[in-house]
């Protein structure tokens, strides 16, 4: 008999109000299509409790975070007592990054921000989950100022040029989303040039769904398809994509 492939979902946002009252199918659902280990990216204090209070729930399957979105009001040293406090909770720090599509006003405090991130990475020696928008320029000169960090490119949209770029500033690997099976989209041009031991999956639910599903709440029983995307594009079995891919993500969050 052969065993069903077992993926992480390396970002999903399962404590956000969209999943309130179905939160765990969700999560039963992501397990039926094996879906194993779910990581939970922290957006705001706002949030915190809720993320916190689902790991807490689903041990050993969901995995919260802590930091301050680049989009989001906040006081990251809230996310700085918690980690203080209660470093065994968390496995990353983020979701922290540049957005400078909705936020292009504050590009000087996200800077700030994201340098106080690169601090608490340093500090507790956790990986960073990185978002980055309408900012990748100025990614790659904060990352290229702060060499051997580790973390993750969230919903990696750069050019081959850039993964190669940010890929040589530390142990960066890359979130590779529903995008990649958009119509028109660039990514898959990007991902042939990558290897697969750069790559991890993730859903970003629930937000982005892959095609057939665009447009729809997304879920991590998802992630079936990206994979199944990717491994169209390398040329390579869906299960290859699967163990390259969890492997990465159990070794850079050390789940």
């Amino acid at each position: 008999m052969n065993t069903p492939p077992i993926y992480t979902d390396t970002h999903t946002h399962l404590f956000s109000e969209e999943f309130a009252a179905d939160a765990d199918d969700v999560i039963s659902r992501a397990c039926d299509c094996g879906v194993g280990k779910m990581i939970m990216p922290a957006v705001s204090p706002q949030s915190y409790d809720a993320m916190e209070a689902l790991a807490a729930r689903y041990p050993g399957r969901l995995f919260a975070t802590m930091g301050l979105h680049p989009t989001e009001q906040g006081d990251i040293e809230e996310a700085a007592r918690r980690l203080e406090h209660h470093r065994d909770r968390y496995v990353a720090i983020g979701e922290c990054g540049l957005d400078l599509y909705h936020h292009p006003e504050t590009s000087e405090w996200q800077q700030e921000l994201l340098n106080r991130h690169f601090e608490l990475a340093r500090c507790y020696d956790l990986p960073l989950i990185i978002h980055t928008r309408e900012a990748m320029s100025l990614m790659r000169q904060m990352l290229g100022q702060n060499e051997g960090l580790r973390g993750v490119m969230h919903g990696f949209s750069g050019t081959a040029d850039d993964y190669r770029a940010i890929r040589s500033t530390g142990d960066m690997l890359f979130g590779i989303g529903g995008v990649v099976t958009f119509k028109n989209s660039h990514l898959p041009e990007v991902v042939a040039a990558m290897s697969l031991d750069d790559m991890v999956l993730e859903t970003d639910s629930p937000y982005l769904s892959p095609a057939p599903f665009r447009g729809k709440r997304n879920e991590s029983c998802r992630i079936p398809l990206i994979a199944a995307k990717i491994a169209e594009i390398k040329g390579c079995s869906v299960e290859e994509v699967a163990r390259a891919t969890t492997a990465n993500a159990l070794r850079i969050f050390r789940i």
